[in-house]
């Protein structure tokens, strides 16, 4: 596979990780096919259940999925079509403690002691807002660009 191939797939959420379990001979004679591109393993997967009426369980083996995989796949793809198909990122999208107000006040905070440490700041923090944040997230978000900005 060519490197920016692989690449791309990987930002965007679409590299199959587990392409060496698709068995459909498909993939496995015709380069047209890539089992690493995840979004057209699934959509092959569930064209290949409709159009020639497999039992889904054979066919989610075929593909290397479980069939609770296969049906999460072919619902997103009946509500949303193709982009249905490509993976959301999980968990949280963004540090939900670290409102604007607290962000600030760990702005205020630092400015008028620059030597305050995470653990202090953590305290401050639960002392004013009565939240708990772990001093490893200010850390991190104190590196990162967003509150780098805000922070300057």
């Amino acid at each position: 596979m060519d490197n920016r191939k692989r690449d791309f797939l990987k930002n965007n959420g679409t590299y199959n990780t587990k392409a060496e379990k698709i068995k459909d001979p498909l993939f496995a004679r015709n380069d047209f096919f890539d089992p690493h591109d995840l979004l057209q393993v699934k959509y092959e997967m569930l064209r290949k259940a409709k159009t020639e009426g497999l039992d889904i369980a054979k066919v989610a083996r075929m593909f290397g999925v479980s069939r609770p995989s296969y049906y999460k796949a072919f619902l997103n793809f009946q509500v949303n079509g193709l982009s249905g198909l490509i993976s959301k990122k999980r968990g949280p999208q963004k540090p939900h403690k670290l409102s604007n107000s607290v962000i600030q006040f760990i702005q205020s905070e630092m400015e008028n002691n620059k030597k305050i440490s995470h653990q202090q700041l953590t305290r401050s923090i639960k002392s004013e807002f009565g939240i708990s944040i772990h001093p490893r997230s200010i850390e991190r978000n104190i590196k990162s660009k967003s509150l780098k900005k805000k922070l300057s």
